[in-house]
């Protein structure tokens, strides 16, 4: 079977014209997801920062061990390592500072002395 340029520029089109179409069909979904992903993980982190308000003034530090702990365990989902890893892992950076709940329950060393 001998094809001629032409042919070759015919089936080249279909080809491409196939291809296109499924794209833009995909596409939609495939934005749809990207986006609640992105939506979610912010959710993650703001929720992530109310429940650890002493670690905000620590954004530089909750990144890099996000990022860290996203490269450790990739088979986690960016808001499973928010809620799930995140807290233990940045106050163990910070040389195992306490929850909010832990110390919010403790008094200081010196209350009620005189």
């Amino acid at each position: 079977m001998n094809l001629t340029p032409s042919d070759l520029d015919t089936i080249t089109t279909e080809v491409s014209t196939k291809v296109l179409e499924v794209i833009y069909k995909k596409l939609p979904l495939v934005i749809t997801v990207l986006v609640a992903g992105e939506v979610s993980s912010q959710f993650a982190i703001r929720d992530f920062f109310d429940r650890n308000k002493d670690l905000v003034q620590h954004k530089k530090l909750v990144i890099s061990t996000f990022q860290k702990l996203s490269a450790k365990y990739p088979e986690k989902e960016s808001v499973v390592i928010v809620d799930e890893l995140l807290d233990e892992a940045v106050r163990k950076e910070l040389g195992g500072a306490p929850t909010p709940q832990a110390a919010k329950g403790k008094k200081p060393a010196f209350a009620g002395r005189r």
